[in-house]
């Protein structure tokens, strides 16, 4: 699998993690958006890294975007979407994950009992801007690697 396709599997996990959040938001399903939401948010950042180098396997993978980004010169637009990205990590990353996977084991408390509306709601919205964010980064190098084709 080139990087391209890898972009575009991975692109295509967020939206359709993207699409069960809105299902199970719409179902009052709180546990269950913020588990598809993360995921959503955790994809979008592995389509941009996949443009660029093979994707680690990590539930945060917002060091790895980092670092690409602080040693590859893109445009700001694309840096500036790049860097929304990333910025989800801290409230939806590897913590979110396991929370909504497992629960809480200090208080042996199950996932469903964990998250409420409003929590849903916050990790709903940013993985709609997320996926949004890396459709235009993907778009804006799926571009730029047809006009090189062209060129040859």
């Amino acid at each position: 699998m080139n990087s391209h396709q890898e972009a575009e599997f991975r692109l295509n996990l967020a939206v359709g993690y993207l699409r069960e959040a809105e299902e199970e938001f719409s179902e009052k399903h709180w546990w269950t958006t913020v588990a598809n939401a993360q995921l959503a948010i955790e994809n979008a950042a592995k389509a941009v890294i996949a443009l660029f180098e093979p994707v680690e396997k990590v539930h945060d993978p917002s060091r790895q975007l980092q670092r690409i980004l602080d040693r590859n010169p893109v445009p700001e637009s694309i840096t500036k979407r790049m860097v929304v990205v990333i910025g989800f990590f801290p409230q939806h990353g590897h913590a979110e994950h396991i929370k909504a996977t497992y629960g809480e084991d200090k208080t042996h408390t199950a996932p469903w009992e964990l998250f409420v509306k409003k929590d849903a709601r916050i990790a709903l919205t940013d993985s709609r801007k997320s996926v949004r964010n890396a459709q235009a980064v993907f778009k804006y190098f799926s571009a730029s690697a047809k006009k090189r084709r062209g060129r040859r």
